[in-house]
């Protein structure tokens, strides 16, 4: 049965068609990580890269700008590039080292398939876009709210109904600091 949304479900599900890229993305993820050059990670999967970056955001409690143009099919539709679920990642790198991080990519085979994309924003606004063309944007502390109703319903049930909202609260609060891993990622 499809899940809510669009209430579609893909005729063929994601598959690896290249074995040989995969190595070739740890190799450089494994060479990346031991630089010192990855800041953050995701793997691309269940919501694809819309609900990726969103999850990313949530942890480092900063807003998040994507541009998706230059991604493939973007200039078509921008719902199959921001939510297919086929194989892929998020790699954050200092935008002092994007050139580094995708010469190194494409030297693992990766040259088309390796984008600058995204960057993490002052404040808590999460904006995606096509260029100029805002495709949607809203409170990332608002979305964070409605992210987490279900384990808040469910703590409250559980635990300490005061405690669960505190704990809410926290998660949406746009003020509260998220993960940093010894770097100002607002820069």
């Amino acid at each position: 049965m499809p899940g809510p949304g669009l209430r579609k479900v893909g005729a063929e599900p994601a598959d690896l068609d290249s074995p040989g890229l995969l190595s070739g993305f740890f190799a450089a993820i494994q060479t990346l990580s031991a630089a010192g050059l990855v800041l953050a990670y995701h793997d691309r999967s269940d919501g694809g890269l819309f609900v990726t970056l969103l999850e990313m955001a949530f942890a480092g409690g900063t807003g998040v700008d994507v541009d998706i143009t230059g991604l493939p099919g973007a200039d078509e539709s921008p719902l199959p590039v921001l939510f297919n679920e086929e194989l892929g990642a998020v790699v954050q790198v200092r935008a002092a080292d994007v050139e580094r991080a995708t010469a190194l990519f494409a030297q693992q085979g990766w040259p088309a398939l390796s984008f600058a994309s995204a960057r993490p924003a002052a404040g808590d606004r999460v904006l995606f876009r096509r260029g100029d063309e805002t495709l949607f944007a809203e409170s990332r502390a608002r979305l964070r709210g409605i992210w987490s109703e279900d384990d808040h319903a469910l703590q409250a049930l559980r635990d300490d109904p005061a405690c669960a909202d505190e704990e809410q609260a926290a998660r949406v609060d746009a003020g509260r600091p998220g993960l940093d891993r010894g770097a100002d990622l607002r820069r």
